[in-house]
C-alpha cells in the first residue's frame, strides 16, 4: 500500500484504538506493521507479504494500577516521513542514511506510542508526559512468531551476570521457560524468509531488556524480562569485586514524570551477512551530548591476557615500572596509542593508593614522551563514593582515561551508573573501556567517550576455559554482539593451537583458532578503541604480522559486508581514506572462498595478503604472507583452514 492511502483521521475522542485497521509501512514499501482494530495495543509484522509475528501486545504495567497500552482511548496521531544523514566519528562509516516512517499515537492519561519502519526493521517506544513521576512494575514486551523458529541466544540464566557465554542455537520449543533468560541480542532464524535480530536502543537509564521463552498454546513467543530494582546489596563476588543484590523490590524502575523508554527493535535484513553492517542501534539512540574534539581513537597493547610475560629482558617482568615502560617502547615503535594498566597497578579499592613498584608519574612522563597515553583499570563500585573528585584527580594524573570493571548487573541503578560515569568522564575529558558490562544499546553515540565495552565472552577466557574460544562463536559474533555496539574482544593472540592441542593456560595463553583468524579480527571486529592482547615481544616475533595489524584502523568511512553465514564464516570490507583492509573468519569447516572486488575503484592496486599456511590445520600458527597488485574486476580466492581466517590490506 502506498503510504499516501495509510494516513488516518487525525483526531478520534472516545472511540476503539483504530477506526480501522491500520498500516505504517517502511520507505521501500517491503515491511509493514499492521495495528489490531482494540482498544489493547498489537502488532503484527509483515516483510514482502509474509508474516514475520503475529499479532503481539504491547504494553507498560504501573505500581498504582495503571496499564499504558490497555483499554486506550487515542486523542491524536500522525504519520510523517524522515530522510536525512547523520554525519559520524568513530564509526563503520563516517556517514549513514538515517531513512524511516514513523507513525505517533497520542493517548489519554498523556503518553505517547512512537513507531518506526525503515527498510531493515522496526521500533518503538513510550513517551510518557505526566505531572509526576511514577514507578514501572513491568513492560510487555513481546515478538509472537508463527512458527517454532530457531534462534541464536546468548544464555545467562541469572539476572547478575557478566554478560559473557557462548551463543547456543536452539528452537524456539526447545528454551526452557523457567531457566533460559537471555541477554542482548537475540537471533531469530525464519527459514526461506529474513534474518531477524531482536535488540533495543536508546536505553537511557532504564534497565536492560533480557529475554526468555513465553509459553502459550500453539504460540511460539519470546517475552521480555527486566531485574527487579534492587533494594539492598552488599559487597561480594570474586575478590569482592561486585555488588550483589540480595533483596529485590516488586517492581523494575522509577521514572520521571516525563521520560522517554528505550526503543524496542527488531532488526530485519534478508541475509545474515547483511546484519554485520547494520546500523540501527546507532541511528536510535540520542544524538552525541558532548564536545568529541578531543576523542582520539586508535589501538591499546594490553598487560593482563599475556600475564605481562616478556622475553628477553635484563629485569624481572611484572607490575613494574621497568615493564611498563617496555609495553610503552613498544607502542610507540608500532604507532600504538595507548597502554592499558591492568589490574595490580593501585589498590584494587581505592585507586590513588598506587603499587610500590609502579612510578605511575615517571610512566606518564615517558609515555608523553614517546607519544603514547595510559589507560588505568579500576573496578565500578569504590568510583560511586566520590566520582567527580576520583576522575578529576585521573584527569589531572595526565592519564587518557579509565577502563571499569565488574558492574555484572543490568538493573536500573547500574544502567544509571554507566550513564552517570560516560557523563561526569566527558566533563574532564576521559576515554571509558567498560568491562563486566551488559550491552551499552547505542550509548556510544550519546557519549562518543565510551570507546568500547565488553559484553563478550572474548580471547581472555583461554586463559582458564577449557572450551576456550570456538572459531565458531568468534564468526557469530560478527552477526549478533557486534551489531548493537563496539565490542572490546581483546584479538591478537599470536600462540595458537588447533582444537586437539587447545589447553587453558594461565600465563602462556593460545587461541583455539589460527595465527591469520586472530589477524582477521582487527577487519571483521568493530571497535574504536582495539587490543593488541599478548605480549609485545610474542609479537616481536613476527614483525610482518605486526606491522600489517598495526596498520589497521579502528574507525572507517566505509564497511561492506562481504559474505557469510552465521556461525560459518564472515568476510567484511572496511574503507578508511583511500585504503581498503578486507578481513574474514571461518568455522571448524574448511573451505574456500571467492571474494569480487569490484567495491575498488581502479584496476590497479597494491595489496598485502595474510592468510592461513598450508598446514595451519596441523600447526595453527602457520600463515603465508604475500604482496602484489589487483584491481576491481578480480576475484580473490582464499583457502581458509579450520579455524582460520585472512587479512588483506589494499592501498
Amino acid at each position: 500500500m502506498r503510504l499516501a492511502t495509510l494516513i488516518f483521521c487525525l483526531f478520534i475522542i472516545n472511540t476503539d484504538l483504530f477506526s480501522r485497521q491500520l498500516v505504517l509501512t517502511s520507505p521501500d514499501e517491503q515491511i509493514e506493521v499492521v495495528f489490531s482494530d482494540s482498544r489493547n495495543i498489537h502488532y503484527q509484522v509483515y516483510y514482502k507479504g509474509e508474516a514475520l509475528t503475529k499479532f503481539s501486545p504491547v504494553a507498560l504495567e504501573l505500581t498504582d494500577g495503571r496499564v499504558l497500552g490497555k483499554q486506550t482511548t487515542l486523542i491524536s496521531s500522525d504519520i510523517k516521513q524522515y530522510s536525512k544523514m547523520l554525519s559520524v566519528s568513530g564509526g563503520i562509516r563516517s556517514e549513514i542514511k538515517d531513512e524511516y516512517n514513523e507513525l505517533t499515537m497520542r493517548f489519554k492519561g498523556n503518553y505517547q506510542l512512537i513507531f518506526r519502519a525503515y527498510n531493515n526493521g522496526v521500533s518503538y517506544r513510550f513517551v510518557t508526559n505526566f505531572k509526576t513521576d511514577y514507578v514501572v512494575k513491568d513492560e510487555w514486551v513481546e515478538y509472537k512468531f508463527p512458527s517454532d523458529l530457531k534462534v541464536n541466544a546468548h544464555i545467562i540464566n541469572t539476572y547478575r551476570s557478566s554478560f559473557e557465554k557462548h551463543f547456543t542455537s536452539k528452537n524456539l520449543k526447545q528454551l526452557s521457560e523457567e531457566k533460559d533468560l537471555i541477554s542482548l541480542p537475540l537471533m531469530v532464524e525464519s527459514p526461506g524468509g529474513p534474518s531477524i535480530l531482536l535488540t533495543e536502543s536508546d536505553q537511557a537509564g532504564y534497565p536492560g531488556l533480557l529475554f526468555k521463552r513465553y509459553s502459550e498454546e500453539n504460540i511460539y513467543s519470546i517475552k521480555g524480562d527486566f531485574a527487579p530494582y534492587p533494594k539492598k546489596t552488599k559487597t561480594g563476588g570474586i575478590k569482592n569485586f561486585n555488588q550483589l543484590v540480595v533483596e529485590e523490590e516488586n517492581f523494575i524502575a522509577k521514572m520521571a514524570g516525563n521520560s522517554k523508554l528505550p526503543w524496542r527493535l527488531m532488526i530485519i535484513e534478508e541475509k545474515d551477512i547483511d546484519l554485520v553492517d547494520n546500523t540501527l542501534v546507532y541511528q536510535l539512540a540520542e544524538e552525541t551530548k558532548i564536545n568529541t574534539s578531543w576523542i582520539k581513537y586508535g589501538k591499546v597493547a594490553w598487560d593482563w591476557y599475556n600475564a605481562l610475560n616478556i622475553d628477553g629482558v635484563s629485569f624481572e617482568s611484572g607490575i613494574n615500572t621497568e615493564t611498563y615502560k617496555y609495553y610503552i617502547d613498544f607502542a610507540s615503535k608500532n604507532k600504538i596509542e595507548y597502554v592499558i594498566l591492568d589490574e595490580g597497578w593501585s589498590d584494587q579499592f581505592d585507586i590513588k593508593v598506587l603499587d610500590d613498584n609502579i612510578n605511575l608519574k615517571e610512566l606518564i612522563r615517558y609515555g608523553k614522551e614517546k607519544n603514547v597515553e595510559l589507560i588505568l583499570w579500576s573496578i565500578w563500585y569504590p568510583l560511586e563514593e566520590d566520582m567527580e573528585e576520583l576522575f578529576k584527580w585521573v584527569k589531572n594524573l595526565g592519564v587518557a582515561g579509565l577502563k571499569i570493571d565488574f558492574f555484572d548487573r543490568n538493573d536500573q541503578p547500574v544502567m544509571q551508573a554507566l550513564e552517570r560515569i560516560l557523563k561526569i568522564a566527558a566533563k574532564y575529558e576521559l576515554l571509558i573501556d567498560f568491562h563486566g558490562c551488559p550491552t551499552m544499546a547505542g550509548l556510544e553515540r550519546t557519549y562518543p567517550n565510551l570507546l568500547t565495552y565488553e559484553a563478550v565472552k572474548g580471547n581472555e577466557f583461554v586463559k582458564w576455559d577449557p572450551e576456550g574460544e570456538p572459531p565458531e562463536h568468534n564468526v557469530s559474533l560478527a552477526f549478533t554482539r557486534n551489531v548493537v555496539g563496539p565490542m572490546d574482544y581483546t584479538p591478537g593472540a599470536m600462540n595458537n593451537a588447533t582444537e586437539r592441542g587447545f589447553y587453558p593456560n594461565f600465563e602462556s595463553p593460545m587461541s583455539m583458532s589460527t595465527k591469520a583468524h586472530q589477524a582477521g579480527m582487527y577487519v571483521v571486529y568493530f571497535s574504536p578503541l582495539q587490543m593488541l592482547c599478548d605480549a609485545p615481544t610474542a609479537y616481536e616475533k613476527f614483525p610482518d604480522v605486526l606491522e600489517l595489524i598495526s596498520s589497521v584502523p579502528t574507525t572507517w568511512d566505509e564497511t561492506i559486508a562481504l559474505d557469510g553465514d552465521y556461525g560459518e564464516f564472515v568476510v567484511v570490507a572496511r574503507r578508511k581514506g583511500d585504503q581498503w583492509f578486507v578481513g574474514g573468519l571461518n568455522n571448524k569447516v574448511e573451505r574456500k572462498i571467492t571474494i569480487d572486488l569490484n567495491f575498488l575503484e581502479t584496476d590497479s592496486h597494491k595489496f598485502q595478503l595474510m592468510t592461513d599456511g598450508v598446514n595451519a590445520n596441523r600447526r595453527a600458527g602457520d600463515y603465508r604472507m604475500q604482496n602484489g597488485t589487483t584491481g576491481r574486476k578480480e576475484q580473490l580466492t582464499i583457502h581458509l583452514k579450520k579455524g582460520g581466517g585472512f587479512l588483506m590490506k589494499i592501498q
